[in-house]
């Protein structure tokens, strides 16, 4: 089967919708200033949003590595499950398992309803080595929570550790 190049560029305009601006005001947010957090983690981390091809990410889906459930909570919430005991260091780099988890908050913030009830993250660490260990710091594991919670226009509500 030939390989097929597939590109798609996001509409990240900061002016959000009006209806999306009026439920964002009422939960206390101010649309501008999650607009300008964004930008200001996009400039911190630019080489996770340069030339990225959902293509080539695709062995963290086939691992089971970051998926989203095809389903929502009870509350309406999305769900993100990350199986870290499937991720192999030595075929994925880390920086894979950012950028597919950019194009899965960026997927996510064009739903209106994730925008607003927002989602759920699911660690799942059954299987977790010395060498996965050895790959996640502590200032890695931050910059996937900021990333997670403080730096997308999406309410992480709630992040889960299974299996420990």
């Amino acid at each position: 089967m030939p390989a097929v190049e597939v590109a798609h560029m996001l509409d990240l305009n900061p002016e959000l919708p009006e209806k999306i601006q009026e439920i964002a005001n009422r939960q206390g947010e101010d649309p501008h200033r999650v607009c300008a957090l964004i930008q200001e983690f996009r400039d911190l981390i630019y080489e996770l949003h340069a030339n990225v091809r959902p293509m080539s990410l695709r062995p963290i889906g086939e691992d089971d590595i970051v998926s989203v459930a095809p389903y929502r909570d009870q509350h309406g919430k999305r769900l993100m499950f990350y199986k870290i005991g499937n991720w192999k260091p030595s075929k994925i780099p880390l920086d894979d398992l950012f950028r597919a988890t950019l194009i899965i908050l960026e997927i996510g913030s064009m739903e209106p309803q994730t925008q607003v009830v927002g989602g759920v993250g699911i660690f799942d660490l059954e299987g977790l080595t010395l060498n996965h260990c050895w790959h996640m710091s502590p200032s890695v594991a931050q910059k996937m929570i900021s990333l997670m919670v403080t730096c997308m226009p999406l309410r992480t509500t709630s992040i889960h550790i299974i299996n420990q």
